[in-house]
């Protein structure tokens, strides 16, 4: 048995008429699809989307408040840190009420035989736009770093940084 394999389209069940038909939205969708993610690329430094978000959670809005981001031990070491974040809007007033993550992440080193590292760590609201949370990081180097804080199911600011903690490996 011999198998020919095609280059060419079949598009069976379809003629004509229809064949033009089904061209012409095909050619639509791709237009309409270019056009959308060129206007989603011109918009992607004004909105962030967080990476867990759901289909039920409200559109983000602009970023309205502005971030501080403390360590102690300053700088961060290997080990337990506590994380502290001032939440204040524009115009500084604090912001008190919204759910602050700060999220360390070091990509894989795959040369030195290491999995990439991701440690959330959970700020309280301790009033007056202050936050607090503990957590362990797990290696010294550079780490990236993205804090951000959601009210009402929006996002109200997203600082992202480089930090780099002190210790070995």
């Amino acid at each position: 048995m011999k198998t020919q394999i095609s280059n060419r389209c079949s598009c069976s069940g379809f003629t004509g008429h229809n064949k033009a038909l089904l061209l012409l939205f095909s050619a639509i969708f791709f237009v309409s699809c270019l056009t959308a993610g060129a206007g989603a690329q011109s918009n992607m430094g004004n909105m962030t989307m967080p990476s867990d978000a759901k289909s039920t959670m409200k559109s983000p809005m602009k970023a309205q408040a502005i971030i501080e981001l403390t360590t102690e031990p300053s700088p961060p070491q290997k080990g337990s840190n506590t994380v502290r974040v001032k939440l204040t809007s524009n115009n500084g007033e604090p912001i008190e009420g919204a759910k602050v993550t700060v999220t360390f992440f070091m990509a894989a080193m795959p040369d030195m035989g290491m999995a990439a590292m991701k440690k959330v760590i959970t700020a309280n609201d301790k009033s007056g736009g202050s936050y607090e949370g503990k957590g362990d990081i797990g290696s010294g180097g550079d780490w990236q770093v993205t804090v951000k804080a959601l009210k009402s199911g929006h996002i109200v600011a997203t600082k992202k940084l480089t930090l780099n903690v002190a210790g070995g490996m």
